[in-house]
């Protein structure tokens, strides 16, 4: 919500203007060609939670209960390998940190709203991260940390650089986003967020 308005997520329009055709059906085809893709979703949020709760001075929030009960046998090995790589890449994260920060897009006929992972200075540079679980980086990642750019930047927080960080059991993989790209990022963005807007939102 934005002064009272529902206003569409980042990932969703992300998904419904880029990841459609970058992933030949988005998010649903990957659902369908993946049986254990709710285990792989549940592994991705405890990731997330494991990791960014270092940074943050809060309780961080899941927006959906995870059946602890019924995740598979190898999930806590899963998590230990992931962080494990994490420590591994051996990044400074400085301070303020903000940590799954709420940030707002309100340019008309673009607004959105969308959560960025992390917004530090890391080695110190003032760096906007974003934690993925994924097989393989896509552009659309690049173009989500575009999105939390300008989020940031309307609040007077105006990143040097993005990071997407790949965690897996038994790897990582990082991908640098310098100033010029992120920028370019971004107005990839706010093109998708006018084509959603028109193509979806009614008055």
């Amino acid at each position: 919500m934005w002064n009272g308005k529902p206003v569409p997520r980042v990932s969703q329009i992300i998904e419904k203007i880029i990841g459609w055709e970058e992933t030949n059906g988005g998010i649903e085809q990957w659902k369908k060609n993946t049986p254990n893709w709710q285990d792989l979703t549940n592994w991705g949020i405890l990731m997330h939670l494991t990791i960014l709760s270092r940074y943050s001075r809060v309780p961080i929030e899941v927006e959906n209960k995870i059946p602890l009960y019924s995740l598979p046998k190898d999930t806590w090995e899963e998590l230990k390998g992931r962080e494990e790589q994490w420590d591994k890449l051996g990044m400074e994260i400085g301070e303020p940190a903000m940590v799954e920060h709420r940030l707002y897009h309100v340019e008309p006929g673009e607004e959105c709203g969308g959560t960025s992972d992390l917004a530090a200075p890391i080695d110190k540079k003032k760096t906007i991260l974003d934690l993925k679980s994924t097989k393989r980086p896509l552009e659309k990642h690049v173009i989500q940390v575009g999105a939390y750019y300008l989020g940031l930047k309307r609040i007077g927080w105006e990143a040097e650089r993005g990071i997407v960080t790949y965690l897996r059991r038994d790897n990582s993989e990082v991908i640098e986003i310098e100033k010029p790209d992120l920028v370019e990022a971004s107005e990839a963005f706010r093109d998708a967020a006018r084509k959603y807007h028109e193509k979806y939102t009614t008055d």
